[in-house]
């Protein structure tokens, strides 16, 4: 049964939690059967923010979709209305609603304070993650950008959503232009920001509440940012308070004075950490002279040292005076391989890759990660020249 176009309730009303929708196309495909309807208010997703979920005739939506200009809604059972009532997740759209308009408001800040341009951008069940136009992001500048969408929070700016002409649209400070037809929705933050976006939006800037970033990495060469807006971000504050109030705890002091002692541990682990390197360094040094003196033609040792350095360095000794060797640290879980001979090379690299072990080398020097040390002697047989 064909229909027209499902009117997108949720472009206007973005607030309905639910409607009456009549049945317009129903129809059999993998995974369930799927119905359009004469309008909708699952959003299909898009723009980096996922579909919503909810129920049509009390019965579980499993996916939304869009496709040839219609809503599809996947449902694992049949309906049996023609009229039916939609409903869909509100606690969830009206988070996602929230976090996309504070997307857009961050990705505003970032650009007008620092330059950093929103290259893309993620909107996650809890998080939101922006890829800006800069290699690092110092959080002294987080810490800015931050306040600075504070402020335009409190003063609860109007969001405005509205469709024109794309050649119309190009005459608006746009942040970013971007070809998507001859129509174009337009969110437009009062005094701050102009997007396309075909996204669920709040209707002022108040409803965002809050946005804390709480991690950086990087990608392709640029910073990402990651940040949780309203309930997630007062959460993520609370449990980061949480933390801090167990560090002043165990340390037995006042708040005050963390950062400082936090500080002098750090610099005594350093201090500990360079002891313990020249200390398992002059062990090294001395199973070297043991290593070699044994008659056995393979050599396996399981060490417990804490610098990587010293077992490369036993490994590459071994391999110097042309005896194979499997050296293992218990504390890390790494392998340390000699192998002097192309042969040895072949069979025990081809065994080890087999195994799905992450690691390479060259020139008879290799290194692995081996969870399982009961793999040693295995390794072993394969190396002993009766083998």
């Amino acid at each position: 049964m064909k229909g027209r176009v499902s009117e997108r309730v949720y472009y206007e009303e973005p607030y309905l939690r639910s409607i009456t929708a009549r049945v317009v196309e129903r129809r059999e495909a993998e995974g369930g059967l799927l119905y359009a309807f004469d309008r909708t208010i699952f959003y299909p997703g898009g723009g980096g923010q996922f579909p919503d979920k909810g129920t049509v005739g009390g019965k579980e939506v499993l996916e939304v979709f869009e496709e040839n200009g219609r809503v599809y809604h996947r449902l694992a059972e049949p309906l049996d209305c023609e009229e039916c009532l939609m409903e869909i997740d509100w606690e969830r759209r009206y988070l996602f609603m929230k976090m996309h308009t504070g997307q857009h408001l961050f990705s505003a800040v970032l650009e007008r304070l620092f330059g950093w341009k929103t290259l893309s951008a993620s909107i996650q069940e809890e998080h939101v993650s922006v890829e800006v136009s800069t290699p690092k992001v110092p959080w002294e500048k987080v810490a800015l950008a931050e306040l600075e969408a504070f402020k335009a929070i409190q003063e609860n700016r109007p969001v405005k959503t509205y469709w024109l002409a794309a050649e119309e649209a190009k005459r608006l400070p746009l942040r970013k232009l971007v070809d998507v037809g001859e129509r174009v929705r337009v969110v437009e933050i009062e005094g701050w920001d102009y997007s396309l976006c075909k996204g669920t939006h709040v209707k002022q800037t108040s409803e965002i509440g809050l946005i804390a970033v709480y991690g950086t990495d990087k990608v392709r060469g640029n910073a990402r940012l990651y940040f949780r807006v309203s309930a997630p971000a007062l959460s993520y504050l609370q449990e980061a308070r949480a933390k801090v109030k167990e560090l002043v705890s165990s340390f037995g002091m006042e708040e005050e004075r963390l950062s400082d002692r936090v500080s002098q541990v750090v610099a005594e682990k350093r201090r500990l950490s360079k002891k313990l390197q020249r200390l398992e360094k002059s062990l090294a040094e001395e199973k070297i002279r043991e290593l070699l003196a044994r008659e056995e033609g393979v050599i396996l040792e399981e060490l417990d040292f804490e610098d990587e350095r010293a077992l490369k360095h036993m490994a590459n000794a071994l391999l110097r005076e042309k005896r194979a060797g499997l050296l293992y640290s218990s504390r890390t879980g790494k392998l340390f391989l000699s192998l002097p001979e192309p042969e040895l090379e072949e069979k025990v690299l081809g065994f080890l890759r087999e195994l799905g072990a992450r690691g390479g080398g060259r020139d008879g020097f290799y290194q692995f990660s081996l969870e399982d040390k009961a793999l040693l002697q295995r390794l072993r047989a394969i190396l002993e020249p009766s083998q």
